[in-house]
C-alpha cells in the first residue's frame, strides 16, 4: 500500500469519525442549566418616570426617541407628523 494513500485515508476516518462526534454535541445543550429568559420589547416610548421600566421586568427594550405632533386635516382626519 502506498504510504500517501494510507495518510489520505487516515485523515478521511478521523474527519468522519470528528464529524460523528461533532454532529451528537448540539444534543448536550439540552443538558445545560437554563437561566433566567430575557423579556424584550420591540417598540417602547421612553416614560416619564424610568421605574416604570424597572418595575416593567422588561430586560430590553427599543426605544422610540421622536416626537408625535397631530395634525388635523380639512376633512376631519388626524395625520401624525414625528419629529426626533
Amino acid at each position: 500500500m502506498n504510504m500517501k494513500l494510507a495518510i489520505k485515508r487516515r485523515q478521511l476516518i478521523k474527519a468522519i469519525a470528528a464529524g460523528g462526534v461533532l454532529c451528537q454535541l448540539g444534543s448536550f445543550s439540552a443538558l445545560a442549566t437554563q437561566g433566567k429568559r430575557l423579556y424584550m420589547d420591540g417598540l417602547c416610548f421612553l416614560p416619564d418616570d424610568l421605574n416604570d421600566l424597572k418595575s416593567s421586568g422588561i430586560d430590553a427594550y427599543l426605544c422610540d426617541i421622536s416626537d408625535i405632533e397631530a395634525i388635523k386635516q380639512p376633512d376631519g382626519t388626524t395625520n401624525y407628523k414625528r419629529t426626533y
